[in-house]
């Protein structure tokens, strides 16, 4: 009989996981071939692989778990566990003991997918909608003064109607105190870059510098982390910009 040591069962699960993992590199570029189209295959592996890990953190260890878990990244962003926009969602991930893998990844999709069709609307016409109002206002929004939490809310509103209106006002001056000390870690500190700032989170997801979607938006900070607030916020900008109508095929000449 042959004996297989534990070492060797490793390496061959090493190989399964890899194998598995470029596997769905595949899957995904035809399911989300904008965004995989701009990250190219190096980054997309790394985004499967960052998610794998996530989805196994959280007790999701079936292939189809895996794949659905990372296909709510690409939907709301790949840390949506710890985003305070997404603290509904913690119960299901955390209550690993109570329930099933398989009740909660379903009752976890089809709450992420309810709540997508309240704020994004059909083909993410009201996402783009506000990603192309941000875009193509942004000197509106930067002529602003947001001397008061009123002002930021009143922007939020502005810009993403749907998703404001889907939070209860308590919730929504919770995540505007979260993101804005999550600006303050990025020596983000006059307040207008600080509402600024809070717009792109609220788009793109809590800390979306950290988020392998978006890995120039970690560079420029890095980059510029030596510059003041409002030259961080406008280098920023010029990257939104250019990047994200080719990362979600936004038509730049569409209005509402």
């Amino acid at each position: 009989m042959l004996i297989i040591k534990n070492e060797q069962i490793h390496i061959f699960d090493k190989y399964a996981i890899l194998k598995f993992q470029i596997d769905l590199v595949q899957r995904f570029q035809s399911i989300f071939s904008s965004q995989c189209h701009y990250l190219g295959d190096k980054q997309l592996f790394k985004i499967i692989s960052y998610g794998y890990d996530k989805a196994i953190k959280y007790g999701f260890e079936m292939k189809n778990q895996i794949f659905l878990y990372i296909c709510l990244m690409f939907k709301i962003g790949s840390n949506f566990d710890k985003d305070i926009q997404f603290e509904w969602l913690s119960e299901i991930l955390m209550n690993k003991d109570d329930t099933d893998s398989s009740t909660r990844m379903n009752l976890l999709y089809e709450s992420v997918m309810k709540y997508l069709s309240v704020i994004s609307g059909e083909n993410d016409i009201y996402s783009n909608s506000a990603l192309l109002k941000l875009l193509n206002e942004y000197d509106f929004i930067n002529s602003k003064a947001f001397n008061s939490d009123k002002d930021i809310l009143e922007m939020l509103n502005y810009v993403y109607p749907q998703k404001y209106n889907y939070f209860e006002m308590e919730t929504l001056k919770r995540i505007i105190e979260v993101y804005r000390e999550t600006a303050h870690t990025y020596d983000i500190q006059d307040a207008k870059s600080k509402a600024i700032l809070t717009l792109y989170m609220f788009l793109l997801g809590d800390n979306f510098f950290t988020d392998p979607q978006f890995p120039w938006a970690m560079k420029t900070i890095k980059t510029i982390e030596h510059t003041n607030s409002v030259k961080k916020l406008n280098l920023l900008y010029q990257n939104v910009k250019t990047i994200l109508p080719k990362y979600y095929s936004l038509n730049m000449n569409e209005t509402e």
